[in-house]
């Protein structure tokens, strides 16, 4: 009992170990370098990383220099392979070669300028051959040859040789570790060496590297005898999975590349991939994607990306990506769609099939993985559902119920099929959409049958809810429905179609889905939520204010309870804890995943909370969340040039310890080029930048890939460059800044205008001064000379003046008399056009006398009154007082100013007597009687105050 008891807890815990860990299905990402995209040789032998961030790489050409976008080589300078790299940690880039090594340091424009340390060697010393390594201990450096070793300290080099050849050099527990190929190893301490081991095992061995594990033990790696183990005292073979394959395909290269794995680089195998107990967990070769199977180096850069030196080119395998990319049939020729766990199986359904393996947590990469056709289908799948027990198939052909590796076709069911939901509590019914509407299903002693096509809703349904006893059919191009079948499922009572009415932003592209066991409708304007009592749906504000700009959706599932998957133009994310009365979400954004989904069949399927599977055009992609978030974004400036017309260029510091200080430049460079970058190099998670030039532009750019920009003919001024850049999940870099003036040209210069302002100044004074000057002079001479002329001709010019003077007086009386002629003829026109109204109303006044028709009469004296009142009209008056006022001046104005109390009537009576008019001559012009121009007279002279012996008429001419 104790023992079986002891197995089950065993098994218990074993299992849930493996559902609870990553599986190592499929491959990671790689990404090809050939010798056509770095344009170099086709061999790489050694791969580091500077601190900027830029992988460093020595190739048969020179160093390779990648920075995630651009590949550029520095050349030794006798044109010799490279052969080795260190990087150091003030970020001197020391390189090897053939019978050369040296180093390369950044000046402030950030050109790499050379400077060789083998010169210095004494003539029979410098065939030393290749450097195949470099490392730094304490505060010198070695650089290792086959039969050389170099130590470069305090600018000085020493040399120790040997007459076999040392095949490695390495720091090990803060020593440093030499291999002598028939000595065995040493440790150097005050540049002299000590004997630590001299095992046979690798007596003429080529010494690999050697690695430190946790518990202490030490992995000793080998060209030929693969893994050797010393414990402190002993070295042994250490014996795993992976020894024959080890051995029978020459390692090449190990590296270390997380707590508990380390990757081995083989000379026929490809790469592999093996935990700290020995157990192989990833082989990676020609038929994993990468380049060649010889592997010449590895390398692990701050990202946790695997670099392979190949022999032929260079391969990125992405380690840290969350992705694992599945193709079950080999090279994928068809697209991916479905995939589903289903008794220890797992199945992926395409348009080429439905294949199969068994489920494991753990795959041994050096054994084949067996994936399965599935029997009876070939051809287009849609779906796979699991219904109660059974797994059913949804394909083109019809509907399959899938038993290990074979497809059983369910009879009847030939319509090309979507999927399955469950109708109703008790397992005893289905729903199945299909090409042709719906149908239903019913279990038959245990398995699902078809049972029968429900009529009268015959549009191809793909999209399939049941809330609340209904059925919710989404058909993106004719609406939603809901549709009422009856108890027994055997019919359709309703149906229901919901639109712009019900409430949604529009009839067409809306997906019914269930979340938290409510209604929801996916739509271009975010997330709707159903009211049921209302039977409508209305805008679900917590979820678009949350999203704002990216509320358009276009594929929403509900994973589990509260964890939603959804993708809208700009993500793909996870929400968990989804709550719908909270207003902000916690959202995961999934790097890169949007990119890939299959449009408008986007499939997603968790296996547990660590693994999800995507359905993508090329492939499954199984999706483990990890901590691949970048420490930081290094933003950096790679170079800075400023051009002339003519092309001559000059690299501007972009090393500088004042970053306030202003870089000035001079007017004739007239093309200013920025190139920036973030070096990063994973392509599920790209850079993107934006810029600005203040004092030029007022906004930032756009977000964009491009890490270039160039300004052309820039004014003189004062510029500041910025730039700064950031990730799909919005990671941000830090802002680069780069101060500069331009220079204007000499004769605009700040000294030129201060010269050009005082020579305005004199000049504008002299233009002044001496015209003043001579003005002045002329114009005494012009005076004395007038006096003078003046004294000469004194008679002549009275005689003059008094001849104009009659002229003039001559020509002043002519024009008085013109005008008094015109106003006198002005007068005769008012006195008799106002002696024709006189008449007219005499006429009148007889004829209302003599006529005996009283409406005459009263017309008549109607006619005599408006007569009465236009004695002389208004224009009449005006015109006559216009000339008035040219022949007399100031008439009017001087007799308002001494008689203010005189009315305009007596003011027009005082014209007529100032044109010495006669009572009768005035009378006419007055409308009035000459008795009535008598005692208007005798008004005036009351209001004037004139005594008896003043003239009245007399008074006014002389006024």
């Amino acid at each position: 009992m104790m023992k079986y008891l002891f197995i089950f807890i065993s098994l218990f815990f074993t299992t849930s170990y493996c559902f609870s860990q990553k599986s190592n299905i499929g491959q990671p990402f790689i990404e090809n370098f050939s010798k056509d995209k770095y344009n170099a040789a086709v061999q790489n032998w050694d791969i580091k990383q500077d601190s900027e961030g830029k992988i460093l790489i020595a190739n048969n050409s020179g160093m390779l220099i990648f920075d995630g976008n651009k590949w550029r080589i520095k050349n030794n300078p006798n044109s010799s392979i490279t052969r080795s790299i260190l990087v150091d940690s003030e970020n001197i880039i020391y390189v090897g070669g053939q019978n050369t090594f040296g180093y390369f340091f950044k000046q402030d424009n950030g050109i790499l300028k050379y400077i060789s340390l083998s010169d210095s060697l004494e003539r029979n010393k410098k065939q030393f051959g290749d450097i195949w390594d470099i490392i730094k201990y304490k505060n010198a450096i070695y650089f290792r040859s086959p039969r050389n070793i170099f130590k470069y300290s305090m600018k000085e080099l020493t040399v120790f040789e040997t007459d076999t050849y040392f095949p490695f050099i390495g720091e090990i527990d803060n020593e440093l570790i030499i291999c002598n190929s028939q000595k065995g190893f040493f440790k150097m301490i005050n540049d002299k060496l000590f004997v630590i081991n001299d095992n046979p095992f690798y007596k003429d061995e080529h010494v690999i590297s050697i690695i430190k594990l946790n518990d202490g033990r030490k992995i000793i790696f080998t060209e030929r005898n693969g893994l050797l183990i010393f414990d402190g005292l002993n070295i042994k073979p250490w014996l795993t999975l992976a020894t024959d394959f080890l051995r029978n395909n020459r390692i090449t290269s190990a590296i270390q590349i997380n707590k508990n794995r380390i990757a081995i680089g083989t000379q026929f195998g490809g790469i592999l991939i093996i935990d700290y107990e020995g157990k192989p967990v990833e082989l990676l070769n020609k038929n994993s994607g990468l380049q060649s199977n010889y592997n010449r180096c590895l390398f692990m850069d701050s990202d946790s990306n695997l670099w392979a030196g190949q022999e032929k080119g260079i391969d990125l395998i992405q380690l840290n990506s969350p992705y694992r990319l599945i193709k079950p049939a080999g090279k994928l020729e068809g697209i991916a769609y479905t995939v589903k766990v289903f008794k220890d199986k797992l199945y992926f359904g395409t348009s080429s099939g439905l294949y199969s393996i068994d489920w494991s947590n753990y795959y041994n990469p050096l054994e084949k993985k067996k994936f399965h056709t599935v029997k009876n289908t070939e051809g287009q799948v849609w779906g796979l559902d699991i219904v109660g027990n059974e797994l059913l198939l949804s394909h083109h052909d019809g509907v399959y119920r899938i038993i290990d590796t074979t497809a059983i076709k369910i009879k009847n069911a030939d319509n090309g099929s979507w999927l399955f939901v469950p109708l109703g509590q008790d397992d005893k019914y289905c729903l199945n959409g299909n090409y042709r509407g719906l149908a239903v299903y019913a279990k038959v002693n245990g398995k699902w049958e078809f049972d029968h096509q429900l009529k009268g809703f015959d549009f191809t349904s793909r999209n399939i809810t049941i809330f609340n006893s209904y059925v919710w059919v989404s058909l993106p191009y004719k609406g939603v429905f809901r549709l009422k079948l009856n108890s027994d499922f055997s019919k359709i009572d309703s149906i229901k179609s919901y639109g712009i009415q019900e409430g949604l932003p529009m009839k067409l592209n809306n997906f019914i889905i269930k979340i938290d066991d409510l209604l929801y409708c996916r739509t271009k304007d975010g997330l709707y939520k159903y009211d049921k009592i209302k039977d409508e749906f209305y805008t679900f504000d917590n979820w678009n204010k949350s999203f704002k700009s990216n509320k358009s959706l276009k594929y929403l599932k509900e994973e589990k309870k509260n964890k939603l998957w959804y993708l809208n133009h700009k993500e793909l994310g996870v929400i968990s804890n989804f709550h719908c009365n909270d207003s902000i979400y916690d959202k995961k954004v999934v790097e890169g995943g949007k990119n890939w989904l299959v449009g408008g069949f986007e499939y997603i399927y968790s296996i547990d909370s660590n693994q999800t599977f995507f359905a993508t055009e090329n492939g499954f992609l199984l999706y483990s969340p990890t901590n691949n978030k970048l420490d930081s974004l290094n933003l950096i400036f790679n170079k800075i040039s400023v051009c002339t017309k003519s092309d001559s260029c000059n690299f501007l510091q972009i090393s500088r310890k004042d970053t306030l200080q202003k870089e000035t430049i001079d007017h004739f460079y007239k093309t200013f080029s920025f190139e920036f970058v973030v070096p990063h190099f994973t392509n599920y998670n790209p850079i993107k930048y934006q810029y600005q030039l203040k004092g030029y532009e007022n906004f930032w750019s756009s977000w964009s890939e491009k890490n270039t920009k160039e300004y052309t003919n820039l004014p003189a001024g004062d510029f500041t460059f910025l730039v700064r850049a950031k990730t799909d999940n919005n990671q941000y870099s830090n802002t680069l800044e780069f101060p500069f003036i331009i220079e204007p040209v000499w004769f605009l210069s700040n000294i030129a205008k201060t010269s050009y302002l005082l020579l305005f100044i004199l000049f504008s004074s002299s233009l002044i001064f001496f015209p003043k000057k001579k003005h002045i002079k002329e114009k005494e001479e012009l005076k004395q000379q007038q006096n003078k002329i003046i004294e000469e001709h004194k008679e002549v010019i009275e005689e003059t003046e008094e001849e104009l003077n009659k002229v003039k007086n001559e020509k002043l009386q002519s024009e008085l008399a013109h005008k008094n002629k015109e106003l006198m003829s002005v007068t005769i026109h008012l006195t008799q056009k106002n002696e024709i109204i006189l008449n007219l109303k005499d006429a009148l006044q007889d004829i209302s006398y003599k006529t005996k028709n009283k409406e005459t009469a009263k017309t008549i004296k109607s006619l005599i009154r408006k007569l009465n009142l236009s004695d002389i009209s208004k224009n009449d008056w005006n015109q006559f007082a216009k000339h008035f006022d040219q022949v007399h001046g100031d008439f009017f104005s001087k007799l308002n100013k001494k008689h203010p109390s005189l009315t305009p009537r007596d003011i027009r009576l005082c014209a007529y007597l100032r044109l010495n008019l006669t009572t009768k001559e005035i009378a006419p012009l007055m409308g009035i009687s000459i008795r009535g121009v008598e005692i208007s007279r005798y008004r005036i002279r009351k209001k004037l105050e004139l005594d008896q012996e003043t003239n009245l008429t007399q008074y006014m001419m002389e006024l």
